[in-house]
């Protein structure tokens, strides 16, 4: 079942599974940020309300910056392939291959309904039942949900939501950020949450030895001021990268597009590329494998940091030149 989110008929849909299950599992999209991580902490606080006895299972091992959020001890990294689960739900995810161990997951299909909950535009429809809306972040979404499944949201909810919405939309800057995605963080802070308390908590509170690894991303920044493009490299040995060098980068006001890779010391490379202005940068991560959001997007490749650097970057440069002829 395919469903327009935001309509009587997806509301419907989602009271009938939710009524209807008492073991759900819940995951997200492999490296896993505060969306995933905030949004999968609140809809099993929401499911339980219910009478449901959710799983949360996130096969990565989460970053440190993701530790203060109530519940995460509760993440578990294995499941059980035995159990009765009767349905699974997959958030912040544009396809299910995003999952890390994704084929435990497509092996439970035709067994209980798989829920595709998301908010990318280029999200593929995987799933049973597909709730999409092109929106903040799937913390935006949740909050929706719940006022029409009339869910009450806790202040434990509700701080996991705000940590959700507030990291996607970049502490309300970017250009994701509407009217309801406003109105949805006043209604989280009406439960008594502290706004000031959160961002001190999620941007206030890095370990200096974070600065160090910031250090190495600047002093390799590279600056192409005709295309407006900055990009960086971090070699596997720089430490953990506590402060994302793609969102302090993207401030300087030289660059529309910023590229950071990142040496995963596994053979693979992250890529996390950010756009200001008119370049689709899902359009790029997508000649890649990877995707997500037109002004925010990610790719991990296979191969050497050099030779990664070089392709995705030639490719950046095809785009930025095409905006700039």
């Amino acid at each position: 079942m395919r469903l327009s989110a935001k309509t009587t008929t997806a509301v419907e849909a989602l009271r009938r599974l939710i009524s209807g299950s008492r073991r759900p599992l819940i995951t997200v999209h492999r490296d896993p940020d505060t969306d995933a991580i905030g949004s999968a902490l609140a809809w099993a606080e929401l499911l339980k309300q219910t009478g449901a006895q959710p799983t949360i299972w996130v096969a990565d091992e989460l970053d440190a910056y993701l530790r203060w959020l109530p519940g995460v001890d509760a993440i578990q990294r294995d499941w059980d392939d035995a159990a009765s689960y009767d349905a699974i739900w997959v958030l912040d995810c544009s396809n299910l291959e995003r999952v890390r161990q994704h084929e435990r997951i497509t092996g439970w299909q035709g067994r209980c309904p798989i829920v595709n909950i998301d908010h990318h535009a280029d999200n593929s429809l995987f799933g049973d039942v597909v709730v999409v809306d092109v929106i903040s972040s799937v913390g935006e979404f949740l909050v929706w949900i719940a006022e029409q499944l009339a869910l009450p949201v806790t202040p434990t909810i509700a701080t996991c939501l705000y940590a959700a919405i507030c990291f996607d939309t970049g502490r309300f800057l970017y250009s994701n950020t509407t009217a309801q995605t406003l109105e949805a963080a006043a209604i989280l802070v009406r439960t008594g949450i502290n706004p000031g308390d959160l961002g001190r908590q999620m941007f206030e509170s890095v370990p200096s030895a974070a600065l160090s690894v910031l250090n190495v991303a600047l002093s390799r920044m590279v600056i192409e001021p005709e295309r407006r493009l900055a990009y960086t490299s971090l070699p596997a040995d720089v430490g953990v990268e506590t402060i994302k060098a793609v969102d302090f980068i993207r401030q300087i006001e030289d660059a529309d597009i910023v590229v950071v890779f990142r040496d995963q010391g596994d053979g693979t490379i992250r890529v996390n590329l950010r756009s200001k202005r008119d370049i689709a940068v899902n359009t790029i991560a997508h000649q890649f494998g990877g995707g997500g959001h037109a002004k925010a997007s990610g790719i991990k490749m296979v191969g050497s940091l050099e030779t990664v650097m070089d392709k995705v970057l030639f490719a950046v440069r095809n785009a930025t030149d095409a905006v700039h002829q």
